[in-house]
C-alpha cells in the first residue's frame, strides 16, 4: 500500500495558551513525501509481512512548503515515524523552520487518507499546551 506522494493540510490548533481558546489557521502548506530516488525524505526500517504488509514501518523527515513550484520555502519538517496496521498510522512533530515560529512545534497524529484529518496532540513555543486538527487533502 503506498502513501500518497504530498499533502495539502491546513492546520487548526486551538489555544496556544492555557486558559484561552485562540483559533490559529496556518493555510497553504504542503507536505511532501519521496520515498525514492536521490533524496528521500522516508525511509522503510521494518520490513512488513509479504502478504499483507502488515508491519512496515518507515521514519520521515518530510519537508513542509509555504507553496507550490519552484519558488516555495521549507518552512517547517515533519518529522517522525508511519506505521503499516491496517491503513498508514502517523506520529511525527512539525518542527517549524521559519522565523516567526522557529523553535515552536506541533505533535500530530492520524491515519494517512486522501482527503480528512490528523489530530493536534500537542505543542511547544508558539504551540504550547495546543490541540486541534490538521486538515489533509492528498
Amino acid at each position: 500500500m503506498a502513501m500518497p506522494s504530498g499533502y495539502s493540510f491546513q492546520m487548526t490548533p486551538c489555544g496556544p495558551v492555557a486558559e484561552s481558546n485562540n483559533e490559529l489557521n496556518i493555510r497553504g502548506l504542503y507536505l511532501h513525501h519521496i520515498s525514492g530516488g536521490p533524496t528521500p525524505t522516508q525511509s522503510t526500517v521494518v520490513s512488513a509481512n509479504p502478504g499483507t504488509g502488515l508491519g512496515e514501518t518507515a521514519v520521515n523527515n518530510w519537508p513542509i512548503y509555504d507553496g507550490l513550484g519552484p519558488y516555495a520555502n521549507v518552512v517547517a519538517r515533519a518529522q517522525g515515524v508511519h506505521f503499516l496496521a491496517g491503513g498508514w498510522h502517523n506520529s511525527f512533530t512539525i518542527v517549524f523552520k521559519d522565523a516567526r515560529l522557529r523553535g515552536s512545534i506541533l505533535q500530530v497524529m492520524g491515519l494517512s487518507v486522501e482527503q480528512g484529518e490528523w489530530s493536534i496532540v500537542g505543542g511547544t513555543g508558539q504551540f504550547a499546551m495546543a490541540r486541534g486538527i490538521c486538515n489533509i487533502s492528498a
